[in-house]
């Protein structure tokens, strides 16, 4: 019993012009859906998690600031402006998400000086990381097809 193995060469001629596609894709195409991932997950630790990246929950109002607020107000969500600011810019080789806000930053990284713990909104979660892993796969295939 005899046996060959005919292997087709043009395919590996279309995997090599897919892969030269790929090496050429435009990196901006790919951070507009990374930018909207890490803005939805920036709203979300705002509108309810109240829970940094990782987890780690926000540190509580002090008690002088806690008997200044009023009814329904809730820790950096008095009226949604800084959730309302939230935004993303995909730039060619990265992905800027935040505020213009001038407090945006304070909240996020804190102010010993004034005695303002950070509460950080902006970051990277796991689940967040994972998506935007599904996201790049996703690209990818799209670029080698």
């Amino acid at each position: 019993m005899s046996m060959a193995l005919n292997v087709n060469l043009r395919d590996l001629e279309r995997l090599n012009a897919a892969i030269a596609n790929a090496a050429t894709g435009s990196l901006e195409q790919l951070g507009e859906p990374v930018g909207q991932i890490l803005e939805d997950g920036a709203r979300e630790r705002l509108e309810s998690l109240k829970s940094a990246p990782d987890g780690s929950p926000w540190p509580a109002w002090s008690e002088r600031y806690a008997k200044t607020v009023s009814g329904g107000q809730s820790l950096l969500d008095a009226e949604g402006d800084l959730i309302d600011s939230i935004s993303s810019e995909a730039q060619s080789e990265t992905v800027l998400v935040g505020s213009n806000l001038p407090y945006a930053g304070v909240h996020n990284e804190g102010w010993p000086e004034q005695n303002i713990p950070a509460r950080q909104y902006l970051g990277i979660s796991e689940d967040e990381a994972e998506r935007i892993g599904i996201e790049i796969g996703e690209w990818y295939l799209g670029l080698l097809q």
